[in-house]
């Protein structure tokens, strides 16, 4: 591999495993506010109004880079009940086809969620409710993970010299 490339892809290793380290805390967030809310909810009959709008954001980016990190790590579910038996000039041609597909329905991810980002940091968007949390912070990271999905499909891609 070209030295730029090698380092290109140690460098956005190194940010997907440091960003997924980060993010890997909002699972204690997460099952805490959950608690809360639960508490709140059936010990208190005070149910919260903020719980749902913060889990809801901090989950969505929490699933993108969980996808980041684990197509980091050559992690993803792969049927190869059939495509081992097929010819190798076929394999290539499914492996180029399916990253067509998926870097296909990323970029549309990555476009469509940058609109909703733009719109919601001009509009500095806030939770509906009683407790109206700033959205577009969130909504600002999820193209950003969706991005790195991207770049993570490609290096696994042209890294992976077995296919």
């Amino acid at each position: 591999m070209i030295a730029w490339v090698e380092n290109f892809s140690k460098a956005v290793q190194y940010l997907t495993s440091g960003t997924s380290k980060i993010v890997s805390y909002f699972s204690i967030i997460i099952t805490i506010t959950v608690s809360i809310e639960v508490l709140g909810r059936y010990l208190f009959h005070h149910p919260t109004s903020w719980v749902w709008p913060v889990n809801r954001q901090l989950f969505g980016i929490f699933i993108l880079v969980a996808l980041a990190y684990t197509e980091s790590k050559n992690g993803h579910i792969r049927i190869e009940i059939f495509y081992d038996r097929f010819p190798p000039v076929i394999q290539k041609i499914l492996r180029w086809f399916s990253l067509l597909v998926m870097l296909s329905f990323i970029g549309v991810l990555v476009w469509q969620t940058s609109d909703m980002a733009i719109n919601a940091i001009e509009a500095r968007e806030r939770a509906s409710g009683a407790f109206k949390i700033p959205l577009y912070p969130f909504k600002s990271l999820i193209p950003l993970a969706s991005l790195l999905i991207a770049v993570e499909i490609i290096i696994s891609f042209f890294s992976n010299k077995e296919k």
